[in-house]
């Protein structure tokens, strides 16, 4: 089982798929960890695509030392992000649904340093549509 460490904590990934391929971050709903939300995908988009899918603070097999305090999206979002630069990943297509989605557009951490295009999927707030950079359809 992968564990890194990123900051305060120890975050639980997943990685599959083509390992050359663009890496693409899978973050999952509240209520949900990594390998649940994304299973039924993760063969089609592992394809293509070096998938990295981490279980956020406080999900499945991520604990929380920041206690309640670091149960936001903002914290998510560092924590998103410095999961890819213990990976090496400099650039990264991300893929969010509710809560993964929210932290994509919520808070530079991410967006400032790794966007390669962000992907919301059942978000309360919307990103403006864009040419895809990547070969995404």
């Amino acid at each position: 089982m992968p564990y890194a460490t990123v900051d305060d904590l120890t975050m639980y990934y997943e990685e599959q798929g083509a390992p050359d391929g663009p890496p693409l971050v899978l973050l999952h709903n509240f209520t949900g960890t990594g390998a649940t939300t994304w299973a039924s995908q993760r063969p089609a988009l592992g394809a293509r695509c070096r998938l990295v899918v981490p279980d956020l603070r406080e999900h499945g097999r991520t604990a929380n030392p920041g206690g309640r305090a670091a149960m936001n999206h903002r914290q998510f979002a560092r924590d998103a992000a410095a999961l890819c630069r213990a990976l090496g990943v400099e650039r990264a297509v991300f893929c969010g649904t509710s809560s993964g989605a929210m932290l994509l557009l919520g808070d530079g951490s991410v967006r400032t340093l790794l966007f390669n295009e962000p992907v919301a999927a059942g978000s309360v707030r919307t990103a403006s549509a864009r040419p895809s950079r990547t070969g995404f359809p």
